[in-house]
């Protein structure tokens, strides 16, 4: 369930923030990368998810009001979204095909995940 924690919404500056508080995010989908952190080559594609825990989410909106056929719409202007949350897990299958020996180590570091399938935690 999702907890508002702050809700403000200043209509003479044209200014609206959210703060929420989120239990749980997953994102899940495909990914592809092929590149470097560091000199840490990585390289994969496949399924993948994020699951960010208790996460806290802003969102802040910067408007214009605009009149059309004599009726007041919002025009947004700009907008933004901030979060910090307690944990956040990755996983990326099929990530290190190249490499064994990563691929192993993760493998023995995350024991319990099964097949080809690599998750980090942090």
């Amino acid at each position: 369930m999702i907890e508002w924690i702050v809700v403000i919404m200043d209509m003479k500056k044209r200014h609206i923030e959210w703060d929420l508080l989120v239990p749980k995010v997953e994102l899940i989908g495909q990914y592809k990368v092929d590149g470097k952190i560091h000199v840490l080559p990585i390289a994969g594609n496949g399924n993948g998810s994020i699951t960010l825990i208790n996460p806290n989410v802003t969102f802040i909106v910067d408007f214009n009001k605009e009149k059309r056929n004599g009726k007041d719409y919002i025009k947004i202007m700009s907008h933004r979204i901030k979060f910090d949350c307690s944990r956040v897990y990755f996983k990326l299958d099929h990530l290190f095909t190249e490499i064994n020996f990563l691929r192993t180590t993760l493998a023995t570091r995350n024991p319990g995940r099964p097949g080809n399938s690599d998750q980090v935690k942090w």
